[in-house]
């Protein structure tokens, strides 16, 4: 059976929200759900081009909106859609750069009858992806300017007690991707991010922290894919010897 890669990462979340639901309701053992590996097929992941990245800035720049708040998150932390809906104001300190990661929202399957799906708030897919995301100083200052207009214990997306649905800012990135002729998914941010990272020498040990891979080679064959320009200036550091 083919199934596309949003179905075959949600199986994870899925089966850890239906038996943490067993394990507060019938105490079941608690189970290291790290231990479950899912297979995915490979797919090329290009970045967003600098010229694309400017644009997309730029939005989050004119517009304070909580799409703009999203997508600075993503192209600037490489934080995943779900860990940016999931956050609070109280998960990030401004005074020293940093976010906390520790929940994750989907819309799964409903334990509700009277509707088919509805949003979870759960842990990461693993414990790797708890993590603490250290921010680039611009990116502090950006926030900052949105940290005052919203209630500290409200969800920065939503303002609400409620988190945003993750589908919904999809839209919204789809919209301003087809306004400015960019074909990328959300995700492109966070792959953005990596690429980014890769080319201004920041080691892979830190970046492979910072998105909540369990190893560096995930961090490496997944996401950093460099451009053809990139591969030309580092295969011109090769000199030949000088003769004495």
């Amino acid at each position: 059976m083919n199934l596309s890669t949003s179905i075959v990462n949600s199986i994870p979340c899925t089966l850890k929200a239906i038996y943490r639901y067993g394990e507060r309701t019938h105490g079941l053992k608690k189970l290291d759900f790290n231990v479950i590996k899912f297979s995915q097929k490979s797919k090329t992941k290009e970045p967003l081009t600098l010229e694309k990245e400017m644009i997309i800035w730029q939005y989050c720049l004119n517009n304070k909106e909580r799409i703009s708040l999203a997508m600075s998150l993503g192209l600037y932390a490489g934080l995943r859609i779900g860990e940016i809906c999931a956050l609070k104001w109280e998960d990030i300190d401004l005074e020293n750069s940093m976010i906390s990661i520790t929940k994750t929202v989907q819309r799964l399957k409903s334990e509700n009858h009277e509707q088919k799906t509805q949003l979870y708030i759960l842990e990461p897919k693993s414990t790797s992806s708890i993590r603490s995301v250290i921010l680039p100083d611009f990116l502090t200052e950006y926030l900052k300017k949105y940290n005052d207009l919203y209630n500290k214990d409200f969800f920065i997306l939503s303002n609400k007690e409620i988190p945003v649905d993750p589908r919904i800012i999809q839209k919204n990135f789809r919209k301003i991707c087809k306004a400015n002729d960019i074909d990328a998914t959300f995700h492109t941010l966070r792959h953005t991010y990596a690429t980014n990272c890769i080319k201004t020498n920041i080691d892979v040990k830190t970046l492979s922290e910072t998105l909540g891979h369990a190893n560096v080679n995930i961090t490496l064959n997944r996401y950093v894919h460099t451009s053809l320009d990139f591969k030309k200036q580092q295969i011109n550091k090769i000199e030949p010897p000088i003769k004495p």
